[in-house]
């Protein structure tokens, strides 16, 4: 019933994390509300997923900025150490 096996998980952030450079910046995660089969240390960016497959990802941000202006920001992912 539900989900049963399969793997899912939601990390959560609400502290501020400015990026200070136009380099990439990893964006870190402090909060498991749940996982089932993936692993993340909390306060790390790094999310495991065990067992081979297809996921669908999902990121939503809240952003701000202190000048007015117009600013891209792009989120990628990073896959074994590779964007």
């Amino acid at each position: 019933t539900g989900l049963g096996v399969v793997p899912y998980a939601f990390i959560t952030d609400v502290s501020t994390q400015t990026p200070g450079t136009v380099n990439p910046t990893i964006v870190t995660l402090s909060t498991n509300e749940v996982l089932n089969g993936i692993v993340h240390a909390p306060n790390t960016s790094a999310v495991i997923f065990p067992t081979s497959g297809v996921y669908l990802i999902t990121i939503s941000a809240q952003l701000g900025e202190t000048v007015a202006g117009s600013t891209n920001i792009d989120f990628w992912i990073r896959l074994n150490g590779a964007d």
